[in-house]
């Protein structure tokens, strides 16, 4: 008695297909790639946006405190976040040059 009459013939499966409709050029792979992509390019100009104006609002409140040192500390205390926060936000490029590297979807620009 053979293997094949115990546990029957072994055989690769049928590929998946597409993971989009038919009318589309893209892969799966790239579709997912480029949801992504924009997704990550979304949050990387709304942290930008953000980053300014926290600068520029921090500025204001500088200015218009009048040598009041509450006022003085609130802003310096913004301008401390958004120089943080656009810390953060450049690091996680960095990270996500990395994933690209590992993965192959192209997250950022």
């Amino acid at each position: 008695m053979k293997p094949e009459d115990i546990f029957g013939k072994v055989v690769a499966p049928s590929p998946l297909g597409k993971l989009i409709p038919a009318n589309d050029t893209q892969s799966g792979e790239k579709a997912i790639g480029t949801l992504l992509g924009n997704f990550v390019q979304l949050i990387f100009v709304v942290g930008t946006v953000g980053f300014v104006f926290m600068i520029l609002l921090s500025a204001i409140q500088m200015i218009f405190s009048g040598g009041d040192k509450e006022g003085l500390a609130k802003a310096r205390g913004r301008l401390t976040w958004a120089i943080i926060g656009i810390v953060l936000l450049s690091l996680s490029f960095v990270i996500f040059r990395v994933l690209e590297g590992v993965t192959g979807f192209k997250f950022v620009f």
